[in-house]
């Protein structure tokens, strides 16, 4: 159905909308590396914060921190993905504003880690490190433990029509609601896939593209999507 992430950085706590990362290396006429590998930069778009907090990091060129992102299924099917990133500089923060759009104030960062560890293991390492987890025999920074009632879950979803009534079918021109049952989630962002392969869906007056409600932010635990079915239309 989809999956949540946030990044960890000090005593806050930020939902992550959009991440970006990776590698690559410069090669030869031959085809083979030339260089080794560059980048390991993370670009993160966040909810703009209304705290100085990351402003102040990012007009500093000195100032190293630990920054933790979490990755969790809405469901439990599978163990959520932890990158810790170690002696990191924050070497852009762009703000954005967009009045369409319903969190019109965003944040982007760009991250240079100097080490990468991902579910405890290091990835990738800079020269200008200044921690040395060989030493600290480091392991992941546990999250704060909670009890099973208390875990984050998605109990069910299902489509009733405006009424209430539950649907097994639709047709083109139906209005539709869209019903998410979770418990200990709000807050946190989705993606909704509703995976019609006969069907289009518009979702305040957009086409979906894919089926797909992006971030969609939980706020209770009873979230209702109002959606238009239209006919496919590729």
């Amino acid at each position: 159905m989809g999956m949540s992430a946030k990044m960890y950085v000090d005593d806050k706590v930020y939902n992550i909308y959009r991440l970006q990362y990776g590698f690559h290396q410069e090669i030869n006429t031959n085809g083979t590396a030339a260089t080794h590998p560059l980048g390991g930069l993370f670009d993160i778009e966040l909810d703009s914060p209304k705290d100085p907090h990351l402003y102040a990091w990012g007009a500093s060129n000195y100032q190293m921190k630990h920054v933790k992102l979490v990755f969790s299924q809405i469901t439990k099917a599978t163990r959520s993905r932890t990158i810790e990133l170690y002696d990191t500089l924050c070497i852009g923060h762009h703000d954005y504003f967009s009045n369409g759009s319903k969190d019109p104030m965003r944040s982007v960062l760009k991250l240079s880690p100097a080490i990468i560890m991902q579910d405890g293991k290091i990835m990738f390492e800079k020269n200008w490190k200044v921690t040395d987890l060989s030493r600290q025999n480091v392991e992941p920074t546990p999250l704060p433990v909670t009890r099973e009632d208390d875990e984050p879950q998605l109990v069910r979803y299902f489509i009733t029509d405006v009424s209430g009534n539950e649907l097994e079918e639709y047709e083109a021109g139906d209005k539709i609601v869209l019903q998410i049952e979770t418990e200990n989630r709000i807050g946190d962002m989705l993606c909704v896939n509703l995976n019609d392969k006969t069907h289009d869906f518009k979702y305040n007056g957009m086409i979906l593209e894919n089926d797909t409600i992006q971030n969609y932010t939980i706020n209770s635990n009873l979230e209702q999507i109002e959606l238009e079915v239209i006919d496919q239309q590729n």
